[in-house]
């Protein structure tokens, strides 16, 4: 059996997901689109240098097209967005196909022959990137979060405190503050009571405030601002996120197709990530956002967690300078992210040290619910990595 998606960025209709018989899934453009040359633009992976569109890809096997895979959840969001579906985790079109009309950005996926009526009772009505439980809410005029029950205008993303990794909330809430003090664009964000949530689903069980943070991709409103995370730009399944780009490549691609002032932003945040000790910034918790529908620039900061406190892998998600390493700030490692960039290098190295002197400047008046050991954990990191400007 063959299945249509229709795709559409806001109200304009784009193209075509087709899932086919043999469950391979293909997505094409529609003719009109390609022959607009004021087309809005659905990401930077689909465009050649020229800004021309390329060809539309070959069908992929049981996940989506890179861009369209990379709209859902991952792990256990996504576990129990398919348990309370009633259909496989394993398999993205069928996701698609029932999350499609509240995804991340201005895409909407929308059936041949409504689905609405086929969703079991209590069915996630959203789609959020990532593996953190996390939830899509609407904000009423008593300042109260509820998740909705249906597709629609939810304007609050809603991450709830689990007992794994302590403080994590409170962690995250406190690295958003501090990078808004020190110059970075970040959402309105509040912590909140999970028991004021009306409709939190019984698996989130939280143990510890939510973290609510203002969604940069919707409007006052209702209208869908378009965004796409970097593994969506550079065309990886959400598995890749960790790999084969650098954060030269992003500064690279920002400086070529937004200019050399988002590449600038870029330095900034990549140095404040590695003062906070972010070993979690792989390509998905960086985005560009499209806000006349063409042009991009560098999304809003999100997902800002100091890590320090916690095991990871590796120190940075993803390389600097030839290296994960955290202390960003040498001359050489300046250098060989300046050159992997194709930036001035005089241009890299004043960004990245008035960066840090911003931050060694703000850090120690700066007051938010860390917990005291996570505070005394990244008082004796950023003065190390810091203090080399």
């Amino acid at each position: 059996m063959t299945t249509t998606l229709r795709v559409a960025l806001g109200e304009r209709p784009i193209g075509f997901l087709t899932n086919l018989p043999d469950d391979r899934t293909i997505f094409a453009f529609d003719d009109e689109y390609r022959a607009d040359p004021d087309r809005p633009v659905l990401s930077q992976s689909f465009l050649e240098d020229d800004g021309s569109l390329r060809a539309d890809g070959p069908p992929v096997g049981r996940l989506a097209p890179p861009f369209f895979s990379n709209l859902l959840p991952e792990g256990g969001l996504r576990s129990i967005a398919a348990r309370r579906l009633g259909i496989s985790p394993d398999r993205d079109f069928p996701l698609l196909q029932h999350l499609g009309a509240n995804l991340l950005g201005a895409v909407r996926l929308d059936p041949s022959d409504p689905l609405e009526a086929l969703a079991p009772a209590g069915a996630l009505a959203f789609a959020l990137p990532g593996v953190q439980l996390k939830l899509s809410t609407l904000l009423d005029e008593d300042d109260a979060l509820t998740v909705p029950a249906k597709h629609g205008g939810a304007e609050w993303i809603v991450k709830v405190a689990s007992g794994k990794l302590r403080g994590l909330v409170e962690n995250e809430y406190s690295m958003l503050a501090f990078a808004r003090s020190v110059g970075i664009d970040v959402p309105a964000i509040k912590l909140v009571d999970p028991a004021t949530i009306e409709g939190l689903p019984a698996e989130f069980d939280p143990t510890g405030p939510a973290l609510a943070v203002r969604r940069f991709d919707r409007l006052d409103d209702g209208t869908r601002v378009h965004i796409e995370d970097f593994n969506q730009v550079f065309g990886q399944f959400p598995h890749d996120k960790y790999h084969h780009h650098t954060q030269s490549d992003i500064a690279r691609l920002l400086n070529v197709r937004a200019g050399q002032s988002e590449a600038r932003r870029f330095i900034e945040r990549a140095v404040f990530t590695a003062a906070i000790a972010n070993g979690d910034m792989h390509l998905k918790n960086w985005s560009l956002i499209y806000r006349d529908g063409r042009a991009p620039t560098l999304a809003p900061a999100y997902d800002y967690v100091s890590t320090l406190p916690y095991a990871v892998d590796h120190d940075l998600g993803l390389s600097f300078g030839g290296s994960k390493d955290r202390d960003v700030l040498s001359e050489e490692r300046l250098r060989r992210f300046a050159r992997g960039a194709d930036l001035p290098f005089p241009f890299v190295r004043r960004t990245a040290r008035a960066m840090a002197e911003r931050i060694l400047d703000a850090w120690p008046a700066f007051d938010g619910p860390l917990l005291p050991e996570h505070r005394v954990l990244l008082d004796t990191h950023i003065a190390k990595t810091m203090s080399g400007a």
